[in-house]
């Protein structure tokens, strides 16, 4: 009984009200959308940054399905042309938003990854394209943190996580 009561909260929450409008970022203005980048990843910050403001306290974005970090050859062309432009203009675009709107004290912003890359570049034997990249190294990680800097009165974290 007490399930079916959460699933029915959960399914209210994403089919009407506030929440269910955050979820829709083609409703959001053109120069808003150009702005975070037509992308999936892009859209993804721009419906975080939406559901923060209906109210949602944890958001979790992750790049995409297209996407991939594993950067094992042709890195430094991947990275360039692919990966590294959308991530930039896309969370550089959420904390100015996030700042502009007045919450970025109140947000907390953290992007990691779950393992990091040696400082050896290399070619792959048996790669297909022969051009360097890196392998993994599971004892160092990237961390990026933003915003969150007020907290509720009697709290000892920020307000929001996403």
């Amino acid at each position: 009984m007490e399930f079916d009561r959460h699933r029915q909260t959960a399914v209210s929450m994403l089919l009407e009200g506030r929440v269910h409008k955050a979820l829709d970022v083609h409703a959001a203005d053109d120069r808003l959308q150009d702005r975070y980048g037509r992308n999936s990843f892009g859209w993804s910050l721009l419906m975080a940054r939406q559901l923060v403001e209906a109210g949602v306290s944890l958001v979790q974005v992750n790049l995409g399905n297209d996407e991939s970090w594993d950067t094992h050859e042709a890195a430094f062309r991947v990275l360039k042309d692919f990966l590294l432009p959308p991530t930039d203009r896309a969370v550089s675009a959420l904390i100015e938003d996030l700042s502009e709107r007045g919450l970025l004290d109140d947000v907390l912003i953290v992007m990691a990854g779950e393992i990091g890359r040696t400082p050896k570049v290399f070619t792959f034997p048996g790669a297909e394209t022969k051009l360097p990249g890196r392998d993994h190294w599971g004892a160092v990680q990237t961390v990026f943190f933003a915003g969150g800097e007020r907290r509720s009165p009697g709290l000892s974290r920020p307000n929001k996580v996403f």
